[in-house]
């Protein structure tokens, strides 16, 4: 039998983490003396305490260790506690994996900035997104890019040939994000009136309590960077996406042929487009 302090020094652990032990039923000495109450250890129990430690090592809890002490011999409750602690570390993982794909995307947009000094990304946010009346127009295009800015001037023609403009900026939704390079499906998006829904045959663009939300400076090739660090943060957060990629246009280019826009929305470069992403989001 060894007194708590001799027996802690062979165990390679505080007395401290051995009280403790005693104190939450996990580990308890062999005797304790009723009248001094020191606590006493057989050589035994090393084996034992070796076991807890490397299962506290393994992610395990106090009441997997109070399960895993107290099994009963042949009994499955290791194979149990086991098996919740795999699941814990594979959530882990998954979540690691988030992190590690978030950094890897910060460092490339950041690497892209200092190439090319086009582009910051701004620190992603959450927050609420309204309801949209709007005019849409849908279709699957083999790239975003100059089909997109024609589909924008159709729509705000037809918006203005109603006065029907409402004062918000134009958007774009992305159904299929991950098909973006191969015929996207995406609807553009022009706010209006809400009194001008029947005359145009517009929609409501269902808004969000919460919502991810990222802004970039400079060119639209970036944007799917900029989506995948979005994407990333929302994973790391433990939200989910329960709505489409949206691409808001804060400062935008366009010819104005057939509507006006307020000057304070356009941009003459492209080094100064600003767009903001909004994914909406739930949990987290």
């Amino acid at each position: 039998m060894l007194k708590i302090g001799a027996f802690a020094k062979r165990a390679g652990v505080s007395v401290k983490t051995l009280r403790f032990y005693d104190r939450a039923g996990v580990f308890r000495p062999a005797y304790t003396d009723p009248t001094s109450r020191y606590r006493y250890y057989a050589a035994d129990q090393l084996v034992t305490l070796q076991e807890l430690r490397l299962m506290r090592q393994l992610g395990a809890g106090m009441e997997d260790l109070k399960a895993w002490i107290r099994a009963p011999e042949g009994s499955s409750t290791p194979y149990t506690v086991l098996g919740r602690l795999r699941e814990r570390l594979q959530r882990r993982l998954d979540l690691d994996r988030h992190r590690l794909q978030y950094i890897d995307q910060c460092i490339e947009c950041a690497s892209l900035l200092q190439k090319r000094r086009r582009v910051q990304l701004l620190r992603p946010t959450a927050r609420p997104i309204p309801d949209m009346p709007v005019f849409a127009l849908r279709d699957r295009v083999s790239t975003i890019g100059r089909a997109i800015y024609r589909m924008f001037e159709s729509a705000e023609r037809a918006v203005a040939a109603q006065s029907a403009r409402a004062p918000q900026r134009p958007f774009l939704l992305i159904h299929h994000q991950h098909e973006r390079n191969r015929r996207a499906d995406v609807e553009v998006c022009i706010p209006i009136l809400p009194a001008s829904l029947s005359a145009l045959r517009g929609r409501i663009v269902e808004g969000a309590p919460s919502a991810a939300c990222l802004s970039f400076q400079g060119s639209y090739d970036q944007a799917p960077c900029a989506a995948t660090v979005l994407e990333n943060w929302i994973h790391i957060t433990g939200a989910r996406a329960t709505g489409p990629l949206r691409e808001t246009y804060i400062r935008f280019g366009a010819d104005q042929r057939g509507y006006r826009l307020p000057p304070t929305w356009l941009a003459a470069q492209e080094a100064d487009f600003l767009t903001e992403l909004q994914i909406p989001t739930a949990g987290g």
